[in-house]
């Protein structure tokens, strides 16, 4: 079983397994991959509903449900603190982000509230001593306005 389905694989042939297990993953490496090592034929191509077995996709169905506040960041629950979930969007933000993002963040990040500094604190980066120190801060501060996490 995984996010895409479930696969009965009961009794089945080692190429059987591999189309079943196929159609319930991203498929993409593991079909190149049971190509080469022969357990499926080179012609093979996957069934239509399995190409688009993708993080994306899923993101994508998912996305009003998240918009709507239905969905929570972990829906089955989670060992990260409410900080630490709060953080792991805002962290996401300034991993992805383009320099020219990053400036903005930083600006928008200098002029950050006492609502952060819980978030801050968990980084280390409260009370900042240096001057890279003062600029993740900063950043941090940014990407969790942007991110709707501060409170």
């Amino acid at each position: 079983m995984t996010e895409y389905g479930i696969a009965d694989i009961r009794g089945k042939s080692d190429r059987d397994v591999a189309v079943a297990m196929l159609g319930i993953a991203d498929s993409r490496f593991l079909l190149w991959q049971a190509k080469e090592i022969g357990k499926i034929e080179r012609s093979f191509e996957l069934q239509k509903t399995a190409r688009n077995n993708t993080r994306t996709m899923i993101a994508q169905a998912l996305q009003p449900a998240r918009d709507a506040g239905l969905l929570p960041l972990f829906p089955l629950g989670s060992d990260f603190s409410e900080i630490e979930q709060r953080l792991i969007p805002a962290l996401q933000i300034l991993k992805l982000a383009s320099s020219t993002e990053l400036l903005a963040l930083f600006a928008r990040g200098i002029f950050s509230s006492s609502k952060d500094w819980d978030c801050l604190q968990r980084l280390g980066l409260a009370r900042p001593s240096t001057p890279v120190e003062w600029l993740y801060s900063a950043l941090v501060s940014g990407a969790l306005r942007r991110s709707g996490k501060e409170f």
